[in-house]
C-alpha cells in the first residue's frame, strides 16, 4: 500500500489521526485533524511533533504524556497512552477529546514512530447536557435559593448549578450586569457541602488595587499608613466556605498572580507579613465581560 493510498483511507475516518516518524516529525495528518484543530496538513507535514497541548480534565489526576515521550520510553515495548483530555486548536480554543497514542515497531521491535487518534467528545458532552435538561424538564424546578422561575431557560440554568454545587471546582459565572450572577453564586454555595460555612462576597471593581489586596488577603499592623491593627482578609473570613469574587474581570495582573497562588497552592500572605497561611475555601467568580 502506498503512502497516498494510506492517506486517502485515513481521510475517510471520522476520528482525527496523525502519525509521527522516529524523529517525531509529522508524516500523516488526516482531514478530521484539519477540521478539529484548524491546522492544515500543509502546515504540519514534515514539521516537528506538534505535541498538541492536551491537559487532563479537572476530575482526572492523570497527566497525558507528550506523544514524543512515548518514543523515548518505549524501550522496545509497545507503549500506549489513552487519556481523556482537552486539545488546543489553532485558534487557541480547547476541545474535549479522547486521545489514543501507540508506538509503531518495526520487525526488529524498534520504535519507528507513533500513531495518534483524537476522538472529538463535544457531541457526547452536548448530549449529556441535553439529557440533563430533559431530566429537569420532566420534573420542573420552580426555584433554587433566591432564584425563581420554571421556564425552559431557568431549567437549563438549574441543571448547570446542581453539578457545580456537587464539586469544589472553581466556577466562573458570566452574564450582563443585573442578570443575577450573585444569586447563582448563592445557589451554588447553598447546595454545596460548604453551605454551613460563610459565603463571603467581594466586589472587585469597587476597590483600587492596594485596597483590594488588603481586603482579600488582610494586612499586618503597620503594613501601611492607617494600618493601626492586624486585619483578617476576606480569604481568612471565608475559611471553610466560599469566596465570591464579583467582577473578577476588573482585577489587576498583580492581584491575579496573588490569587493564582491561592488557587494552586492554597497559600497566601497578609500584606506586610511574611508568614505563609493555609486557605481552605472554594472560589466562585463572576464577570460581565466577554
Amino acid at each position: 500500500m502506498t503512502d497516498i493510498q494510506l492517506a486517502r483511507i485515513m481521510d475517510t475516518m471520522a476520528e482525527g489521526v496523525f502519525v509521527l516518524d522516529s524523529r517525531c516529525h509529522v508524516t500523516l495528518w488526516n482531514c478530521a485533524m484539519e477540521e478539529m484543530t484548524g491546522w492544515s496538513r500543509d502546515a504540519v507535514l514534515g514539521k516537528p511533533c506538534p505535541d498538541l497541548i492536551c491537559v487532563a480534565n479537572a476530575s482526572s489526576a492523570n497527566i497525558p504524556p507528550l506523544d514524543c515521550a512515548l518514543l523515548k520510553h518505549s524501550d522496545g515495548k509497545l507503549a500506549v497512552s489513552r487519556v481523556e483530555c482537552r486539545a488546543q486548536t489553532r485558534a487557541g480554543d480547547t476541545i474535549p477529546v479522547l486521545k489514543n497514542a501507540r508506538v509503531l515497531l518495526d520487525h526488529a521491535e524498534r520504535a519507528v514512530g507513533v500513531v495518534v487518534t483524537l476522538t472529538d467528545l463535544r457531541p457526547l458532552r452536548q448530549l449529556e447536557q441535553d439529557l440533563a435538561v430533559m431530566r429537569h424538564d420532566a420534573t420542573p424546578v420552580r426555584g433554587l435559593g433566591r432564584l425563581v422561575g420554571s421556564s425552559h431557560a431557568m431549567q437549563q440554568m438549574y441543571s448547570r448549578i446542581s453539578p457545580a454545587a456537587d464539586s469544589d471546582i472553581t466556577v466562573l459565572i458570566e452574564g450582563e450586569t443585573g442578570t443575577g450572577k450573585e444569586l447563582v453564586a448563592e445557589a451554588i454555595h447553598g447546595l454545596s457541602a460548604r453551605s454551613g460555612k460563610p459565603l463571603v462576597k467581594v466586589n472587585c471593581s469597587a476597590l483600587s488595587e492596594n485596597l483590594l489586596e488588603s481586603e482579600l488577603f488582610g494586612h499586618a499592623k503597620g503594613a501601611f499608613t492607617g494600618a493601626v491593627k492586624d486585619k483578617v482578609g476576606r480569604i481568612g473570613l471565608a475559611e471553610g466556605g466560599t469566596l465570591f469574587l464579583d467582577e473578577i474581570g476588573d482585577i489587576s495582573p498583580l492581584i491575579q498572580l496573588k490569587l493564582l497562588r491561592v488557587l494552586q497552592e492554597n497559600e497566601y500572605e497578609r500584606v506586610g507579613e511574611s508568614v505563609t497561611r493555609k486557605a481552605d475555601l472554594r472560589f466562585i467568580a463572576a464577570t460581565h465581560r466577554n
